[in-house]
Formats: C-alpha cells, structure tokens, sequence
C-alpha cells in the first residue's frame, strides 16, 4: 500500500488512478481467490476486491472509498451504495474497472455457511463470475427482517476493527431504549485496515471511521474474553460498556428487561443480511 506501486490506468466511473503491487503487475498470470458475503459499500465483497483495495496503493484506496462517500451521501433518497447494493453501485463498477485494467486472468470466489466452511464455488472471469456468486449471495445469506425488540444479540466473526459490521443488521431490529449485545470475542491483534484506526491518543489514520450509536439504542454492550484497549471503533459514547464476562451480560441484560424481553439473536451478524 506504502511503495513499490505502479499506475496500470485510471477508471473511468470515479476517475481513479489504479497504482497496484509492481510484483503483481509483472506476473503472466493473476488469479484472483476469495470470499462473497454482504459488504456495507460494495454491496458485497469478492471479486475485483482482491485489487481495489486489496493490492493497491494507499491513494488509490483513499480515492476510491472518499468518492464512493461523497456518491452516497448524493443518494441518500433512493441509495446505491450500501449493504447488499450491487447492481447499480458506483463504487463497485469503480473497482471492477479497476480489475479490469490490471488484467486478472481467473476467479475463484466462494460462500460461505456459519461456520466458515464453503457452500459454493464460483469461478472464471472476473466480472461474471462475481455476479453468479452475487446473485446467490442474494439469498443465501437473506434473513428475515424483525423490529422493536427489547434485547439484539449479534454474534460476529470479523476481526476486531470491522465487527461494526454486525450492528447494520442489529440497530434496525431495536426497539427504543433497547440494549444490544455485540459478542465479538477474539484479541484485537493487528489487521490490515489498522491503516484505517487509531495512531496515538489524538492522532487518526487518514480513513478512520467511527460508528455512531443511534439515539434509540440504550447502550451498546461489547462482550470480549480479551482484555480492550478502548472504543477508538465506535463514537465516544457513554452507552457503549465494555464485559469481560458473560454473566456480567446477563446480569445488566436481567436488570434493565427482567424475564419478559423480546429478544433477537443474530449467530453471524457480519455476514447475514436484510436485503
């Protein structure tokens, strides 16, 4: 991301100046492997991905994500950028462009049950292949739509700095003053997008984003065995409480909603999706 880029082109959906891996860009064959699950800008992830972002250059990322912002904030009426959005979304056609450019020869892309085992397979062209994989994903990973529960539990599976991704699916389902459970229970460790988190107590990454809490949400509950640096993930928000255990949970849940609660539970809440 930080050297040893070079510029195979520019898109042409947002202009973007593709600097990808010099090591990548000199190989005679570019085969590109990963996963289809719901994504909340690209509609959902595989395909093209594995380039923009995956191989390129910090600018072109930076780019690429800054205009996919300012597009959606145009839509906001009739949205097409955001969680299981594809068809029409700017920001992909901008990545698939960009896979394009860099010329990958072959696909390989798979779904994925609970567990994390694959279901399906999709191969070939980049493009087309994508979307058969996308157009069972539509489905596949489909959960029926609930509302005004008291209690949401949503179980995530992502590493630490993108388990946010479990709240899309839990914050509609909320009902006000309600609690919900985020279980995102593995060390933090480091990941790739550190390049988008904190730095220091006062410094950011240039594309840090912090999740806002809703004001119908009464607190935020973040179970983790492993001990946490901080909420640098999410707003500075005083309902956002931090347990190591789960009888601490239960405790606070009991407390607050007594024995009658309505309560949803979302087992892979990074990867379901109410399309």
């Amino acid at each position: 991301a930080f050297g040893n880029c070079t510029c195979a082109g520019t898109t042409k959906t947002f202009e973007t100046k593709v600097y990808i891996n010099e090591e990548v860009m000199k190989c005679d064959l570019k085969i590109a492997i990963g996963l289809v699950v719901p994504h909340h800008i690209a509609g959902f992830s595989g395909g093209g991905k594995i380039i923009l972002p995956g191989i390129a250059s910090s600018e072109t990322i930076q780019h690429n994500h800054m205009m996919g912002h300012k597009s959606r904030e145009k839509q906001k009426e009739k949205p097409e950028i955001g969680m299981g959005l594809y068809d029409n979304n700017p920001l992909r056609r901008d990545i698939d462009e960009a896979a394009r450019i860099v010329g990958v020869d072959f696909l390989v892309n798979c779904l994925i049950n609970g567990q994390g085992e694959t279901v399906a397979l999709y191969t070939g062209d980049i493009i087309a292949a994508h979307r058969g994989a996308v157009q069972e994903a539509k489905t596949h990973y489909l959960t029926p739509e609930t509302a005004e529960k008291d209690i949401v539990i949503a179980n995530v599976s992502s590493p630490n700095n993108v388990t946010s991704v479990g709240l899309i699916i839990s914050f509609p389902a909320l009902s006000s003053g309600g609690d919900v459970v985020l279980i995102a229970n593995y060390p933090e460790g480091r990941v790739p997008h550190y390049l988008g988190g904190r730095w220091g107590k006062d410094t950011w990454a240039v594309q840090h984003r912090r999740v806002m809490i809703p004001e119908k949400v009464n607190r935020l509950i973040v179970y983790n065995e492993y001990p946490h640096p901080g909420s640098h993930w999410f707003d500075d928000d005083a309902r956002i409480m931090y347990c190591t255990r789960w009888d601490e949970v239960l405790q606070l849940l009991q407390e607050k909603h007594g024995s009658n609660a309505r309560v949803a539970v979302f087992p892979n809440a990074d990867i379901q999706s109410c399309l």
